[in-house]
């Protein structure tokens, strides 16, 4: 299967499940900033369950689940290289 074959079937995955449930925490991502955010921390802090709470929020929103994604780079289904990253936006 080509690579984004295996992209699209991923995004196709995760508009199909539903988000896991999220614990309600201090901080919030903005969501109306016109800059880039980056979320850091060490392993296990919860940055994947805090990008999970922005998506509920966009979604308790209105925006479709479509306009939404969520990749996790350590699927091993994912064998992308730096040179492959653009597939994403395509």
């Amino acid at each position: 299967m080509k690579k984004k074959d295996v992209l699209k079937s991923i995004i196709v995955e995760f508009h199909s499940w539903d988000l896991p449930s999220v614990i309600d925490r201090e901080i919030e991502l903005p969501l109306n900033s016109s800059k880039i955010v980056s979320v850091v921390g060490s392993r296990r802090a919860g940055k994947t369950y805090l990008l999970f709470k922005t998506i509920e929020t966009l979604l308790n929103r209105g925006v479709d689940k479509k306009r939404c994604l969520y990749l996790n780079f350590e699927d091993e289904r994912l064998e992308m290289t730096q040179q492959d990253l653009d597939l994403i936006l395509c």
